[in-house]
């Protein structure tokens, strides 16, 4: 009786443990994808402030990154 009631105690302690696994691979996944998102997004960001700040001429970005106008604390929003 002893032996099934340990049996018992370690079969539920495993699934809980499996469900609590399966779990923490789900919010893993959730934040691997948001680090992804926010990577795309912060790249889309970046382009477009190098094709739409005014302060680059009408042929490229900067003409050099000593240039004053070269911001790239822009690439994140400012606090």
């Amino acid at each position: 009786m002893a032996h099934a009631l340990v049996t018992m105690t370690h079969a539920l302690t495993t699934m809980a443990h499996a469900l609590a696994t399966i779990a923490h691979a789900l919010v893993t996944m959730a934040h691997a994808l948001a680090t992804m998102t926010h990577a795309l997004t912060t790249m889309a960001h970046a382009l477009c402030l190098s094709y739409n700040d005014p302060c680059h001429n009408r042929n490229g970005p900067c003409l050099s990154y000593c240039d004053p106008c070269f911001r790239p604390q822009l690439l994140w929003p400012m606090p």
